[in-house]
């Protein structure tokens, strides 16, 4: 304990006369070994052999050991095996009297994971100054090394961007500069760091940089807009450019971020082309013109805010509250981008005409409760179903529609702020039908209503700033709908007065089906193999997707000969199907029974029971197998066909 002591102290402390100790006076030795278990750092203290001597709950807290397993054993126990020479060549230095600070090195944990340290070593001196022992801090730094990682990636991707990008104060000094702003511009970033961004606005325009950088110190969002630029060599050209404002931990407008792009080109085939009279390429021009520049805005804003936070992990001393916090927010933006780029490709694939649906019969009934099960509770937005029982099957692509519901229930829950209940549900329209979500949310201006589906439209107002998106979830709505030959619709009576969305889906008519054998599987790909084995067998095939359809399918008066089931189904069990069949309409016929279950003996029995002719698992050849029994099974009433 009294090495220990040393370590806390620096040194042995000096003796106390007894009228310097009393109630009013605390030991400092006490203090300061309460100040070291508390610390948030991990505190050791070792012999000259490396033998532990001390271990504060810091160090607990750090490397998973209690001071009870550590206490007597070699600090080595925590050096990674690929550094067997580091803990004798830091205690050399310590011998000679030297401190070692802030060594940055790997540590490992109890847990066997390796984990950044920053270590400062210093020398315990015995009563005759010699050195007797150390004293080891260490602070786990694994986060700011993540940091640093991320920092260094980012920023490599803005330095070898194409775009010119540029970071500015409040007062329009730069303080960065990337190759796409030299190339640009034409200034090296020595040239350009430290002065002023005027510099490039042309003189006739004197205030536009000030009534740029006041709106964004108002933190009015992100500024968008085309002007023309100087160049080094003098020359005007034309540019498009995102200024977006650069936040503190605190929410406080600090600086700004511009990405901008040379558009000269255009600029001056716009002109052509206006002076030329050819009005119609001119609107397909600027059709094209309008993607670009709405898929650049969504593009640069997260990408602005990313080289924003990037330059404060780099240029400032930050506590580790305030780098997870930046970094939670580069992540965060990180996935608006992906999220943004997804759905610009599957938009594309869908105006192409590459989207394939999985056209089937679906009970509309049983797949909306899917989607409002899938959406998940939220207690100030709750979801009600009303759809009445009886409606005629729909042909549809379940997971598209599924994806259509689950942006539409999204956007509900969005724009109730202010909670309120959301009603879901389906009518028939004709030989449609209608499928609604309805909210008592923000609403929607009656003027904004038909461009609602447009590509990247967003209604503008300030009660919705705040709610992020990309303009493209109703326009990729739409075109799913439109391809399963339905139409969609918005409905509201202005703002604060909530909204509708429908869309229509043909009905199937009720009329017997044919088909010889009823396919009741959730996975689409391996019930077309199913089916495809089927008709290379010489039988014919309807498919349900979940047993609410194939029993519609029955109910409507479909008699087949055969059924393949499925044991796990989307709501209702293959098991409770089977059993409720058989008391529908007997066991006329034979059931495969298809599973990943690896089934009991008595569980076998069960199905048997039930009226399963045979239980298969789902492995390969399961289909051939399936096809072979019911091939078999039907083969003398095929031949009287």
């Amino acid at each position: 304990m009294r090495r220990a002591t040393a370590v806390v102290n620096g040194s042995h402390a000096r003796k106390r006369s007894p009228a310097a100790v009393g109630p009013e006076r605390l030991d400092p030795r006490l203090i300061l070994a309460a100040i070291v278990e508390s610390s948030d750092d991990a505190i050791i203290g070792k012999t000259l052999q490396n033998v532990i001597t001390s271990w504060n709950a810091g160090a607990e807290r750090l490397y998973g050991y209690s001071a009870e397993q550590m206490v007597g054993r070699s600090i080595s126990v925590l050096v990674p095996l690929d550094r067997p020479d580091e803990i004798n060549e830091i205690l050399a230095k310590v011998k000679t009297g030297a401190r070692v600070e802030h060594f940055e090195t790997k540590r490992v944990h109890k847990d066997g994971n390796v984990i950044d340290v920053s270590l400062t070593i210093s020398p315990v001196r015995g009563a005759d100054g010699t050195v007797v022992g150390a004293s080891l801090v260490a602070r786990d730094i694994s986060d700011r090394k993540r940091a640093d990682a991320i920092s260094s990636e980012l920023a490599a991707i803005v330095d070898s961007s194409d775009d010119a990008i540029i970071g500015k104060t409040l007062d329009g000094v730069i303080t960065s500069w990337n190759r796409g702003a030299q190339h640009l511009y034409g200034y090296a970033a020595e040239e350009m760091v430290g002065q002023t961004i005027a510099l490039l606005v042309p003189p006739a325009r004197p205030h536009e940089l000030e009534e740029i950088l006041g709106s964004l110190a108002d933190n009015k969002g992100a500024k968008h807009l085309e002007a023309d630029r100087v160049r080094k060599d003098g020359m005007l050209i034309y540019v498009a450019v995102t200024i977006s404002p650069i936040h503190n931990s605190n929410g406080t407008v600090v600086g700004s971020s511009s990405v901008a792009r040379d558009i000269t080109e255009q600029v001056s085939v716009r002109a052509a082309l206006k002076s030329s009279g050819l009005r119609r390429v001119e609107d397909v021009i600027r059709a094209k013109d309008e993607v670009i520049a709405l898929v650049s805005h969504e593009l640069r804003s997260p990408l602005a805010s990313i080289v924003g936070f990037t330059e404060l992990l780099q240029s400032r001393v930050l506590t580790d509250t305030q780098r997870k916090s930046y970094l939670g927010v580069m992540l965060k933006e990180g996935r608006r981008l992906t999220a943004l780029i997804n759905s610009v490709l599957e938009l594309q694939r869908l105006e192409n005409g590459h989207q394939k649906l999985d056209l089937v019969p679906v009970d509309i009934k049983a797949l909306l409760k899917r989607a409002v099960d899938s959406a998940g509770l939220d207690d100030r937005r709750a979801l009600g179903l009303a759809v009445p029982n009886g409606l005629p099957l729909v042909m549809a692509d379940a997971d598209a529609i599924l994806q259509v519901m689950a942006n539409f229930i999204s956007n509900a829950r969005r724009y109730s702020p202010d909670g309120g209940s959301i009603r879901i549900g389906a009518r028939v329209v004709g030989n449609l039908i209608q499928v609604y979500v309805r909210d008592h949310g923000l609403g929607v201006p009656v003027a904004d209503l038909p461009k609602l589906f447009e590509r990247f439209y967003r209604v503008d107002s300030p009660d919705r700033q705040s709610i992020r998106g990309t303009g493209l979830g109703l326009s990729i709505n739409q075109r799913i709908v439109q391809a399963h030959g339905g139409a969609v619709e918005a409905q509201s009576e202005g703002l604060g007065k909530g909204s509708v969305f429908q869309f229509t889906l043909p009905a199937v008519p009720r009329q017997a089906n044919p088909s010889e054998v009823l396919v009741i599987e959730g996975d689409s790909s391996f019930a077309r193999l199913l089916e495809a084995e089927l008709r290379a067998g010489g039988l014919t095939a309807v498919r349900a997707g979940d047993a609410e359809t194939a029993e519609h399918l029955l109910i409507d008066g479909m008699r087949p000969r055969a059924v393949v089931l499925d044991l796990a189904l989307p709501e209702m069990q293959g098991d409770e199907f089977l059993a409720r069949l058989g008391a529908r309409i007997g066991n006329r016929f034979p059931t495969i029974v298809l599973t990943v279950k690896d089934l009991e003996p008595g569980e076998i029995a069960l199905l048997r029971r039930a009226g399963a002719a045979a239980a298969l698992p789902k492995e390969a050849g399961a289909t051939q197998a399936a096809v072979a029994l019911i091939v078999e099974a039907l083969g003398p009433r095929l031949s009287n066909i």
